[in-house]
Order: C-alpha cells, then sequence, then structure tokens
C-alpha cells in the first residue's frame, strides 16, 4: 500500500539546535541516571531504643489446683461442699443445670472454625506481602544513534520507467535546473544494456566462427510522454528526510516541450526510515506500594495474625465448656485436696471468678517461649509479670525452668524476628491469683536492653541471604558495596538491631533499586526524595 506525504521543508539550522539541545539533555540525564542514590543512616534508623521490657504470649494450666466458674446458660442447683472440706478426686462438688443447646454448640464451633479461617487467610496476605516488591519508576532515555547521510550526486535517477504506474524518481538537488537538455534526456529511453564480453580464449581453444557478424549496439529510441517525481532529500542522501517533493507530466511535441504538475504518491520502500523515540519514559516495575507503605502493612498482618490466635485460644476454650456443660451436670474434683474458697454463684458469674476453689498445695502454670537473644535477660527464679487477657488483671511470677532446646512452636511475637530460635518458658502463679485453665496470657519481662553501640535500621534497607543480613552502603572510594552487617531484636518487622558492620555516619541504598550493585556511583539524597515514590 503507498502512503500519500505532504513534505514541508524543514531549516537545516533549526534542526541542527534542537539535535545539539536533545543530545546535551541525553547525556545529562544518562549521567544522572548512571548513578544510585543513597540516604543517610541517621534519616532511617533509631539511635534510642525505648523498649526495655520484651513480652511473649502462653497458655494457663492447673497444677494441683481445680477453678469451677459457671457461664450465663448454667444454673447451679446444689453445692456438696464447704470451704476447708478436704475432698478427694472423684468427690461431687457442686450440680447445675443447663440452658445450653446443641444449637449453641454448633455456633461456638461455627465462630471457632470461622477464625481459623480468618487466621489461615491472613498468614497468606503476609506471605503474599513479604513477596512484593516496592514499586520502582525507572526513568529510560534512548540512547538512539542517528544515521549516516552520505550526501550524492544530483539529479540522480533512482528508479522508475517514466510511466504513469512507475515513474521516474528523481534525487534532486536545490540548485538543480530544469534545463533543454535534462528535459530532453527525459524521453530518451535507454536501450538494454550491452552484454559482458568475453574472456580471450586459452591458446589452443578453439574461438567462435570468424565468419559470423558482429552485433551492432541499439539505437536509443525517443517516447513523447513521461512521468517523473522529483525529491529534495536532507543532505541530499538517499535516506535523508523528503524535505519536497512534486510530480511533473512531461509531453515532447516534435521536440516542444510541455509540462503539468500533477499529486504523485511516494513509495514506501523511498520514505525515510521513522525515528525511534527519543522522549524520555518511565519503566514501573514493583507492586503498586512504596517500601514504607509495604513495611507498614506487614506489621498490621502481622499484629492482625497475633490478635487472630488469642481469639482463637478463647474460643477454643469456650468451646471446650460448653462442650463439657452439655454432657455433665455434676462437676467431681480433679485433684485431692481442700476446698480453699465457696462463693454466691450470681455474684461470681458478675465477677468473673470462680464459684469455687479447691488445692492440692499447687497454682498456675503459664508456658511461653522466648528468643535466643533474650536468653541473657532470663533464668530460674526471676519475677515477671503476667497478665489475664479475660479481666485484665496481672499477677507476679516466677520463671520456673527455661529449655535447653529450641521449639519450632514458640507462640512468640512481641519481637517478630523469624531469623532466630525460640526456647520454651515455664512460669508459675501462685493460687491466690484468678486464672482460668487453658486461658491465654501475656508474660512481660526485663529486656536485656540494648547495646550502647547499636542502632536500629529501617528493616527495607536489609536484605538477607543463606540466613545472613547485608546492605549496600557507600565505601570509601565513592562506589557501591555489598556488606554483611550483625543484627538483633526486630520491631514489629519495621526496625531491626544492627549490631555490626554499621554506623550512623554510613550512607546506604535501597536495596531493591535499580541498578543497585556493588560498584555502582553512588550520589546523596534526601528523606523526602526517597519517600517521594
Amino acid at each position: 500500500m503507498k502512503k500519500k506525504k505532504t513534505l514541508l521543508l524543514i531549516g537545516a539550522v533549526c534542526l541542527a539546535v534542537v539535535v545539539a539541545a536533545a543530545g546535551i539533555l541525553l547525556l545529562v540525564k544518562n549521567s544522572r541516571s548512571s548513578a544510585v542514590t543513597v540516604y543517610s543512616v541517621a534519616d532511617f534508623s533509631i539511635q534510642e531504643y525505648w523498649g526495655s521490657q520484651s513480652e511473649t504470649y502462653g497458655a494457663v494450666f492447673l497444677d494441683k489446683l481445680q477453678t469451677v466458674y459457671i457461664s450465663d446458660t448454667q444454673k447451679v442447683s446444689e453445692i456438696y461442699v464447704k470451704e476447708g472440706q478436704q475432698v478427694k478426686v472423684g468427690e461431687p462438688l457442686l450440680a447445675y443445670d443447663t440452658t445450653l443447646t446443641d444449637i449453641a454448640l454448633q455456633k461456638a464451633d461455627i465462630a471457632l472454625q470461622k477464625l481459623k479461617l480468618q487466621h489461615e487467610t491472613a498468614q497468606q496476605d503476609l506471605q503474599t506481602l513479604n513477596s512484593l516488591r516496592p514499586h520502582s519508576s525507572v526513568l529510560i532515555t534512548p540512547n538512539v544513534t542517528p544515521s549516516t547521510l552520505v550526501p550524492q550526486t544530483t539529479p540522480q535517477c533512482i528508479r522508475g520507467s517514466g510511466t504513469l504506474d512507475d515513474p521516474y524518481y528523481y534525487l534532486w538537488g536545490q540548485s538543480d535546473l530544469f534545463t533543454q537538455q535534462f528535459l530532453s534526456s527525459l524521453f530518451t529511453v535507454s536501450p538494454e544494456p550491452e552484454p559482458e564480453p568475453e574472456p580471450e580464449p586459452e591458446p589452443g581453444e578453439e574461438t567462435d566462427d570468424p565468419s559470423e557478424p558482429e552485433q551492432t549496439p541499439a539505437a536509443p529510441s525517443t517516447r513523447t510522454e513521461v512521468y517523473a517525481v522529483f525529491m529534495v532529500r536532507e543532505s541530499n542522501a538517499l535516506n535523508g528526510a523528503i524535505l519536497q517533493s512534486w510530480g511533473m507530466h512531461l509531453l515532447n511535441n516534435g521536440g516542444q516541450i510541455t509540462w503539468s504538475m500533477y499529486e504523485a504518491s511516494i513509495p514506501d520502500s523511498l520514505l525515510p526510515e521513522e525515528p525511534e523515540n527519543t522522549e524520555p519514559y518511565y519503566v514501573e516495575s514493583g507492586s503498586d506500594y512504596t517500601a514504607a507503605e509495604l513495611t507498614q502493612m506487614r506489621a498490621d498482618k502481622a499484629q492482625e495474625i497475633r490478635d487472630l490466635e488469642m481469639q482463637i485460644r478463647i474460643a477454643e476454650v469456650d468451646y471446650r465448656q460448653k462442650q463439657q456443660e452439655l454432657t455433665n451436670g455434676v462437676i467431681t474434683s480433679t485433684i485431692d485436696g481442700v476446698v480453699k474458697s465457696v462463693s454466691d454463684p450470681d455474684e461470681a458469674y458478675q465477677n468473673n471468678l470462680p464459684v469455687l476453689t479447691v488445692s492440692g498445695g499447687g497454682g498456675y502454670y503459664v508456658k511461653g517461649a522466648i528468643s535466643e537473644l533474650e536468653l541473657d535477660a532470663m533464668q530460674p527464679g526471676q519475677t515477671v509479670n503476667v497478665r489475664s487477657m479475660e479481666n485484665d488483671m496481672s499477677y507476679e511470677a516466677s520463671v520456673v525452668s527455661i529449655s535447653p532446646y529450641p521449639t519450632t512452636d514458640a507462640n512468640s511475637w512481641s519481637m517478630g524476628n523469624t531469623n532466630v530460635s525460640y526456647y520454651p518458658l515455664t512460669v508459675f502463679i501462685d493460687e491466690s491469683a484468678t486464672l482460668r485453665e487453658n486461658e491465654f496470657v501475656s508474660i512481660t519481662y526485663e529486656s536485656s536492653g540494648q547495646s550502647s553501640d547499636s542502632f536500629f535500621l529501617e528493616s527495607q534497607f536489609l536484605r538477607s541471604e543463606n540466613g545472613h543480613h547485608y546492605v549496600y552502603v557507600r565505601g570509601d572510594n565513592g562506589k557501591l558495596e555489598n556488606r554483611p552487617v550483625n543484627t538483633g531484636k526486630s520491631m514489629d518487622g519495621m526496625y531491626t538491631e544492627i549490631l555490626g558492620g554499621l554506623s550512623v555516619e554510613d550512607f546506604v541504598a535501597f536495596p531493591y533499586g535499580s541498578g543497585t550493585k556493588a560498584g555502582a556511583a553512588t550520589r546523596e539524597g534526601t528523606i523526602d526524595e526517597f519517600y517521594q515514590f
């Protein structure tokens, strides 16, 4: 398919100015884009950690102690024991009537399963968030090499046979003239090219018959009508931009040449190649979120998971209590001991207290776990604080034991550091506390504190490989280098303690940026510049 194109003359001086300006802009942008931006560690770190306490969680279990609570669906019909009375295992303590139905138990089960599903979904969401990379917008400035323009001698016939369907196409110079001689030449049809001369025969080789007459070259013939298209191109080059073009219909009447203009089309093969896009453009990569947004989203999702795990523990206790309530209307003693207290059932229910308590000289135990980074802060006999999730009451407890072997089910998320091991911890609370079996509680204790030389860096500047952390930092030579760092605690995944390998005087690069690699040139940026994207 042929294109029709109106071509205008462009000033060569203006074109040269535009090209020169574009070249300078390209050079400046390329020199800037080759440098990786680094930021002051001091702007993205916390030098003083305010958290002097650490926290873990665990479930309550009773040892030589029995507490009896009632729910809003239970009505105590008889109490069989008195305060101070000795009881044996299996001896009845109280009887109750219940309004609880199978439907209520099914609702409790559905609520529990719903929480577990929400927990599973939240964990999957967190995995997705952890796999996302921050949004990156990189400015690309094309490095286009201009075509070489080779000037040609004009006028020059490029192609064509002079007919309307296949006119002559001439490369025409702006100083060329339509002389009588040139116009007359357009009507001359060149004969077929002469054949190549045959090579001289070798000695002894037979030759053609000398009696055969030699061929006489055919004389050129003339025509009376010619179509021609003339093109003025940039720099008189065959690949130059077409600055001007026109078509001419010429007639030869006995040597009298007349002509008229006609609208001629130019074949695609003679049109200059479309210039490549030289405008700078952005290449978007990563997710739709900035590094700061991803950090906050991950922290929020981790908190949501922790909250759901607590709700699941409470829902499990509620389900087991309802299950037991439906199967038994009499509660018996589970230990040999003394009835320590007996309360009015209605008052006990209103105050979330046990109706009666049987003690065999025991108390409450809570099992939690602590990070390996906190082992130095904990030892048997140490006093810790236990807070009930149900009534918000706090109690002093003492550390009974710390296992020398790590566990894979730590239930410890306060520091959120998944790169360290956790060790089982058991604490004891005496029987004067008011806690429920299987209740979920928190254990708070004094942490080991922050090293005087350490600080907390935003976690988005850290990368890990084979369990080891590293950063991209500006070296003494101004180039980017990959440097390993020693890490400690994590503050909800948003900040990580740096114990060595980096100082607040250093400058680091965002490790997921385009072009971030060892040996890259660097330039300093500001915190405002970082959070722009």
